[in-house]
């Protein structure tokens, strides 16, 4: 399992990335190495779920 510092640090990339990614009628595109470094992390599946909830469209409606 990843620490703490390491997950909290992604979840703030994710949060800069998601401004510059493109979306479409409910869909965000991410990019390509974002996703390859989300895979190359010792996250837990619940780690990865909540950073990939960042990226969610519903949440930017709200």
């Amino acid at each position: 399992m990843s620490n703490v510092k390491d997950f909290e640090l992604f979840k703030a990339k994710a949060r800069e990335e998601v401004k510059r990614c493109p979306s479409e009628a409910g869909y965000v595109f991410l990019p390509n190495s974002f996703m390859d470094e989300l895979l190359k992390c010792d996250f837990s599946v619940d780690q990865f779920n909540e950073i990939l909830r960042i990226f969610d469209p519903r949440r930017s409606m709200k």
